[in-house]
């Protein structure tokens, strides 16, 4: 693979893809230092090629809360409007283990934000904050699942969501894996397998060269439990 990505002639998006699939396969094999040196290489050719200003993202997150405000009651409780008010699950994992995932994927969809290392931890904050702003206006609407223990001890962990919504433990809840539906998102291989912890703390295998990551995200963004 390596010969490929070296070889004259292969088109610039070609050599981009090529560095992904690279640090995958480089990651697979335990070879993490070269992995994340691949996956490096990959993203900043595909951030070369689109521009992107974070401030976009953060002005976007501060839009979507202030054209909401005024929409916080009937968000909040049922009206002939809206007889089934918003209720949101909050995914909570270790910020650091999101943003490495974002950064080993190349996205079908336009995420500018997600091929600088800067930039993603940028996007993460400006996800926090707009995440904290709904928690402190919709606390009762809101509901938040630990990653950690959902795949630890998911029945304990689903089952006060269902219980919010009224309604009762299904086992099927355990075998989401046997749904047939179309999957279109980068998670579309991990669906398809029952829970695992192998995705916990995989940040740790690159703990050196997420350093400016880890640094700009600090203390500011809550953890997952391990």
């Amino acid at each position: 693979m390596q010969d490929l990505l070296d070889r004259p002639g292969i088109e610039s998006d070609a050599q981009m893809l090529f560095c992904f699939a690279l640090g995958r396969a480089q990651a697979n094999a335990g070879d993490y230092e070269h992995a994340f040196a691949a996956y490096l290489e990959g993203n900043r050719r595909k951030r070369q090629t689109f521009d992107y200003d974070p401030k976009e993202s953060e002005h976007h997150f501060a839009a979507i809360a202030e054209v909401f405000c005024g929409d916080l009651p009937a968000l909040s409780s049922p009206s002939p409007a809206t007889p089934r008010p918003l209720f949101i699950v909050v995914m909570r994992r270790d910020p650091l283990d999101v943003c490495l995932s974002c950064f080993e994927q190349v996205f079908k969809g336009h995420h500018p934000y997600a091929y600088d290392l800067e930039e993603l931890g940028r996007y993460y904050l400006a996800y926090e904050r707009l995440m904290a702003f709904w928690q402190g206006r919709l606390p009762e609407r809101i509901h938040e699942l630990d990653y950690a223990q959902l795949v630890s001890a998911p029945q304990t962990a689903v089952g006060p969501v269902l219980e919010a919504l009224g309604l009762e433990w299904d086992d099927a809840c355990l075998r989401f894996h046997e749904n047939s539906a179309v999957v279109m998102t980068a998670s579309v291989v991990q669906v398809r397998r029952p829970l695992y912890r192998s995705s916990i703390g995989r940040w740790r295998r690159y703990e050196r060269q997420l350093a400016p990551l880890i640094e700009l995200l600090g203390q500011e963004v809550p953890r997952s439990a391990s």
